[in-house]
Parts: C-alpha cells; sequence; structure tokens
C-alpha cells in the first residue's frame, strides 16, 4: 500500500460519487485538523490545570500571593510585585477565596492560551508545522512548569503570541483587528515579566537589521511588505492611546493600587540589571544547559528548522532565529539558575521545530508501507537497545563489575554508529522515500516521547526536589504538615482552628506567614514570653534561644541543591531514572507551643 502526501491537509472529507447534496456530514466544518488541535488543546489544559495546587507556593510565588492577600484584607502590602500577577491573584482571591491553587489561575489560563500561537501562524508555518509547533508548546517541559506557577513567564508569552497574531492581521489587512490584538499583548508583555523585554529587544535589533540591509540595496524578501501591512498600525496615536488606555488600569488593579505602577517600572529595571554578565550566580553555559536538558526536542527539531529558514531567507523565519538567539544570549549573559531567561526561547524554538516538522512532510514522496515499518521496527529495537544500556551505564550499581561496566560504555558509545549504519544500509537496499518515512517518523515520536516524559516528571514527579535544574530553593510539603498541626492543636486547645496567635520571626517571611495566614501571626525579632504569643515559629539551629514554657517540633521549609545534577554521570542517571543527583541541604525550622 502506497503513502501519498503533498504536505498539505484535507480539509473534509470528499462527498462519494453521486451523493446528494442533502447528505453532507452534521458538522461540516469539523476536520481532522480542527480535531487534532482541539485535543492538543484539552491536552495542554489538562496538563496545566490538573491537581494545580500539587506543590506548596515557591517563596518568590508566596511573596506575591501574600501581597494581593493582605491588600484584600485592607493590610499593608510592603512590596511591589508585577501588577498582572498581582490582578490575577487579587481577582482570585476575592472569586474564589485564597489558595494555592488560586494563586497560579491566571499564568494557568494565559499559559494555556499560548498553545493556540500556531493556530494564528498557519500560513507562516503550513498545516502540519502548526501542529507540530502546537505539540511542542503544549507539552513543553518548562511551559508547562511555568504555566504551574504564579510567575510572568507564561503571561508574557501570551502577550507575544497575541503580537504575533496581530502581525498576522495586519499581513491581512485586518487594521482594526491587529490593533485591538497587539495593544492587548503589548500591555501583556510589559506588565507581567521582565523576561517580556527579551521580545521587544528583538524585534528592535532585527528592525535595525532588516532597515539597515534595505539601505545597502540588498532589502530581506518580504519586509518592504511587512512594513506598509504595520505603517497603518503603528502610525495611528489612537492605537498608542488605547495601550495606554489598557494598559493603565491593568497595572493598578483599575486603580485600586497605585503602587502597581511602580511594579511595572521595577520590570524593565530588573530585566537592565539580570543583563549584567554573572549576575545570576552561574556559568554562561547553564541556561543553555537547561534548554539541553528539559528542551532536547525543541532545541534539536529548532535548530533544524533555524538551518531551513535562513536558507529559504523567509522574514518570518529569520525573525525566529533572531528571536532565539536574543534570547538564549541574554540567558547567558544572566546566567541564572531559574529558567525563566532560558524560557524565553522555547516558543521561537518551538515554531522553528514547526517549520521543520512541515518541510520533511512537504518533502516526503511515496513509499511502500511495508517496507516503512520493517524499517521502523529496526530502528526502534536498535535504539531501545542502545536506552537501556545507557541507563545501566549511568547508574550505579554497586554489584557491578568495572568489567561489565566497560563493555556497556562501550555499547553505549557505538549504540548511535550502529543506528546510523543501519539507516544508511536501509537507504541503499530499500530506497530513500521509505527510510525517510521511517527515520523521520522514530525522530518525532521520539522527541514526542522526550517531551511528555520530561513534562510529567518535572511538574508531578520532582516538581519540588532541588536535583532538577529548573527547581531552585523549592518550598517543602512539610509546610503544610505545619500548618494542619497548628490546627489540630488549635482545635484541642481553644475549640477553633484558627485561635492561635502565633508570633514568626521576620527571616521567614513570606513563606510561613503565607502558609498561616489564617491565624492570627505576627512578625517578630526574637521571642519573648511578654509577646504573649501561644505559639512561634523559628529558624532552627541559629542560636535563637528558645522561649520559656515552650516545647517544639521541627519542620522542613526548604530546599536546596548547589550542584542540582552532581557530576555528569549522576545528573544523567537523575534525568533517566530520577536517582543520583547532588547533593541536597535543608532549611528547618521549629515550631514553638505552650
Amino acid at each position: 500500500m502506497d503513502v501519498v502526501t503533498d504536505g498539505s491537509m484535507p480539509d473534509r472529507a470528499a462527498p462519494a460519487h453521486g451523493a446528494s447534496q442533502t447528505e453532507r456530514p452534521a458538522w461540516p466544518g469539523l476536520t481532522l485538523e480542527a480535531v487534532l488541535y482541539a485535543a492538543l488543546f484539552v491536552g495542554a489544559a489538562f496538563i496545566r490545570f490538573f491537581d494545580l495546587g500539587r506543590w506548596p507556593l515557591m517563596p518568590e510565588e508566596a511573596r506575591q500571593a501574600l501581597a494581593a492577600w493582605r491588600f484584600l484584607q485592607g493590610q499593608p502590602v510592603g512590596t511591589t510585585v508585577p501588577p498582572l500577577l498581582f490582578d490575577g491573584a487579587l481577582a482570585g482571591f476575592f472569586a474564589f477565596g485564597a489558595s494555592d491553587a488560586v494563586a497560579r489561575l491566571l499564568p494557568t489560563l494565559l499559559g494555556t492560551a499560548v498553545v493556540l500561537t500556531p493556530l494564528a501562524l498557519r500560513r507562516q508555518l503550513g498545516h502540519w508545522g502548526a501542529l507540530a509547533a502546537t505539540f511542542l508548546l503544549a507539552f513543553s517541559p518548562t511551559m508547562v512548569y511555568y504555566s504551574r506557577t504564579l510567575a510572568g513567564l507564561a503571561p508574557a508569552l501570551a502577550g507575544v503570541g497575541a503580537l504575533l497574531w496581530a502581525l498576522d492581521l495586519a499581513g491581512r489587512r485586518q487594521v482594526v483587528w491587529a490593533k485591538v490584538t497587539g495593544g492587548v499583548g503589548l500591555a501583556l508583555c510589559l506588565m507581567s515579566s521582565p523576561w517580556g523585554y527579551t521580545f521587544i529587544l528583538a524585534a528592535l535589533l532585527f528592525a535595525a537589521a532588516a532597515r539597515l540591509t534595505q539601505r545597502r540595496g540588498r532589502p530581506w524578501l518580504g519586509w518592504a511588505t511587512t512594513v506598509e501591512a504595520l505603517r497603518p498600525v503603528l502610525g495611528d496615536g489612537r492605537a498608542w492611546a488605547a495601550l495606554v488606555a489598557v494598559a493603565l488600569p491593568m497595572s493598578t488593579a483599575f486603580f485600586l493600587n497605585a503602587g502597581g505602577l511602580q511594579g511595572a517600572a521595577d520590570l524593565l529595571g530588573t530585566w537592565l540589571g539580570r543583563l549584567v554578565p554573572g549576575s545570576g550566580g552561574r556559568a554562561w553555559a547553564y541556561p543553555l544547559g537547561i534548554l539541553a536538558y528539559y528542551e532536547v526536542a525543541a532545541l534539536v527539531l529548532g535548530a533544524v528548522g533555524a538551518g531551513i529558514a535562513l536558507r529559504k531567507q523567509a522574514l518570518f523565519g529569520r525573525f525566529l532565529v533572531a528571536w532565539a538567539a536574543v534570547a538564549i544570549v541574554l540567558a547567558s549573559l544572566s546566567g541564572a539558575r531559574d529558567g525563566e531567561a532560558a524560557a524565553m526561547a522555547v516558543m521561537p524554538l518551538a515554531l522553528l521545530g514547526g517549520v521543520a516538522v512541515g518541510t520533511w512532510v512537504a518533502r516526503l514522496k511515496k513509499a511502500q508501507w511495508a517496507w516503512v515499518g520493517v524499517g521502523l521496527a529496526v530502528f526502534v529495537s536498535l535504539l531501545a537497545f542502545w536506552w537501556l544500556n545507557l541507563t545501566t551505564y549511568s547508574v550505579d550499581y554497586a554489584d557491578m563489575l568495572q568489567r561489565d561496566r566497560l563493555l556497556v560504555g562501550i555499547l553505549v558509545a557505538a549504540g548511535p554508529l550502529l543506528l546510523a549504519g543501519a539507516i544508511a544500509l536501509f537507504r541503499s537496499w530499500v530506497g530513500r522515500a521509505e527510510t525517510a518515512w521511517a527515520a523521520g517518523l522514530l525522530g518525532l515520536a521520539l522527541a514526542a516521547a522526550l517531551t511528555l516524559r520530561s513534562s510529567v516528571a518535572l511538574n508531578f514527579a520532582y516538581a519540588r526536589d532541588p536535583r532538577e535544574p529548573l527547581v531552585v530553593a523549592p518550598s517543602a510539603v512539610d509546610l503544610r504538615d505545619m500548618v494542619a498541626f497548628l490546627e489540630s492543636w488549635s482545635s484541642r486547645t481553644a475549640l477553633d482552628q484558627h485561635a492561635l496567635t502565633i508570633g514568626v520571626q521576620r527571616d521567614l517571611e513570606p513563606l510561613v506567614p503565607w502558609y498561616l495566614r489564617d491565624f492570627r501571626v505576627g512578625l517578630v525579632s526574637a521571642p519573648g514570653n511578654e509577646q504573649g504569643y501561644d505559639a512561634y515559629v523559628l529558624p532552627a539551629g541559629d542560636g535563637t534561644p528558645p522561649p520559656a514554657g515552650y516545647k517544639s517540633t521541627r519542620f522542613v521549609l526548604q530546599t536546596s541543591s548547589d550542584t542540582p545534577l552532581g557530576s555528569a554521570r549522576d545528573g544523567l542517571a537523575w534525568w533517566l531514572v530520577g536517582t543520583q543527583g547532588g547533593p541536597v541541604q535543608r532549611k528547618v525550622v521549629e515550631l514553638w507551643v505552650k
């Protein structure tokens, strides 16, 4: 049986010859493409919303959530936070009450919306390319992680997606919608994350380079058309006035929080400060290592797509390459342990990955299914054999002889060569078309499997394990155990779950005050009986004298790891099977009760 493709996707099933017009399907717009997009969107929403409150808030999340909760209670906020995150948490707490899951609702909603970006760019990516990019964004480990975190990256990328959609609308001469979409997108970028400025810088540098080549008499293909399409959008003063009208209430919680203006201004300062080389405290290669660790599929497909885009000299492809390059360079400059800077490169890499997949599909020719299946079976067997040997080599088995380990190491080194040789032999004996199908399907299946595996491991299995490179000083689940203990103690002693008065040392803000928000909490510099608290929460082992007449128990507050992956071999074992990794340190608090 032959496999035929021309890189396109049918819009709907054609009616049988001679069929009556009245026999059309009940949903004539329901196409294979629409079903695939719906499935990807549902999958993206599920992996983002499922058990959203599973893990306790990280310290930075708690700082922002506590600010919104205190504002809602009429208490001094005491800190500046990104205004869009503040607004989202404030609205969620007002509507549903304060909780970890509610605090994360806005980033989760906007992170899910990011998945629709390739759908708006089908003209540039093609049908199959847009679907591939949608899959990469839907299940990207870092994208899912920051969509399930009270952080500004997902809202900022939603704004970027809106800006790209506005560019497409302007190219189709839908000027009014381009103004509205672009204004909303720019407001999201500027009000949620400092790394939104990375995209703006990339766009400005790209425009400057395009203008320079135009002045030298070598204009880029499509640049003049793009400028003409954007002129009525960017040159309209009413569009900029509308942007201010949207951004002002967004940054001030509809004029209730004037401090939000300072929070918006601080985002630019934070971004500039993070551009200082080494400001993040890590080596310049660390952010790129995060991408290689979590986003290997997007990185490899994106690199292939970048080569294709540069060779084709397509304007949109060139811009994606420039955007990804700027994001990676700025992340490397900062050397940050957190992955927000590096994760800004995931969207352009995913879109470039779509370019690669779309080009591969368009070049496929007729092939025999039987031979494609044979080739795929052989390639999968060799890959599985290599994977098992790699796992055996990386894990430190105490009873494994050095001679056996050396043999396994040789098999690991020879595995890629065996697979490459098998592909070359299959190509010479069977044919190029069958080899292209089998090798391409193997590569895409491997990319999908690695993406899903890393996403589930990071966001559900090890989301609070400091041996994960993306997780920095995570909060321990012991925090919730401490709250449950205090509620039980308060019920027994005062017949009310939240009747206790608790003194919390200032150093433990914001995590402990956030989780004890339903109690009457006071911040203290040192414990003392004259303050009359029913309980104290103090750092353990810092030399602070315990309050007289109290008994204590200990809870883990945070964990951390200076070298999360340890050695290269330990890091490989952690990535493969979740064992070994680097050493873990614990920050412990003592709860003192009468």
